[in-house]
Order: structure tokens, then C-alpha cells, then sequence
């Protein structure tokens, strides 16, 4: 573990972080490694299992929540299911374009 420090803000992080901080403009403050015992917690972990954050997941109607990026990317057969599950009219001839831009307008993305 190596500390680094920019702004008077202060990150422990492991060696394989090196040019990632010193690209951002960090200094390395320690030259001396943190014992091997230290270990850094596993934010994401924490904030999943938050109890305060439990109902930040997905909307209590049991849809997923869908992100722009997560729908360009879908094909025109994922794209049709998840229409009528929308409620859009979707028929045989329908588009991955005119499909992608219909639910990005009914989830207000």
C-alpha cells in the first residue's frame, strides 16, 4: 500500500495504482509501503449492503431501471420485449431505432 497526496487530500492505495495517481496529479507522500495487514474496505460492498440505501435499487414496481447507454446497445429482439413490457405498441416491423427512441422517451432517459 503506498499513500499519495494532492490538494491536502490524503489516499492509501495498493502498487498497482501507481501511474493512475501520479497521472492525476498526485504525489507520493510515503516511500515506505504500508504493512501487507492493511487492507482497504470494499466501499461498493458497504454502500450495497447499507440498510439506508436499500430502496435505491430498483423501483418498487419491480422494473429495472435502465440506463441510455444499457439500451443503445441492446438488439432488436431485446428491444421488442422490453417495449411490451412498457406498454409501447411494438410490431414485426419495428425498428431497433424507432424502438430505442420510443423507450428512452417513455423512461424519460
Amino acid at each position: 500500500m503506498i499513500c499519495y497526496e494532492k490538494d491536502g487530500v490524503q489516499m492509501i492505495v495498493n502498487e498497482n495504482m501507481v501511474r493512475v495517481m501520479e497521472s492525476c496529479g498526485y504525489k507520493r507522500v510515503v516511500e515506505k509501503t504500508a504493512p501487507s495487514s492493511v487492507q482497504i474496505p470494499d466501499l461498493v460492498q458497504t454502500i450495497e449492503t447499507n440498510p439506508s440505501d436499500a430502496d435505491m435499487g430498483e423501483p418498487k414496481t419491480g422494473q429495472k431501471q435502465y440506463q441510455r447507454s444499457e439500451i443503445a446497445r441492446m438488439n432488436t429482439a431485446d428491444l421488442k420485449e422490453l417495449g411490451k413490457s412498457l406498454g409501447l405498441e411494438v410490431t414485426e416491423e419495428s425498428t431497433g431505432k424507432v424502438l430505442k427512441e420510443q423507450i428512452l422517451e417513455k423512461l424519460g432517459l
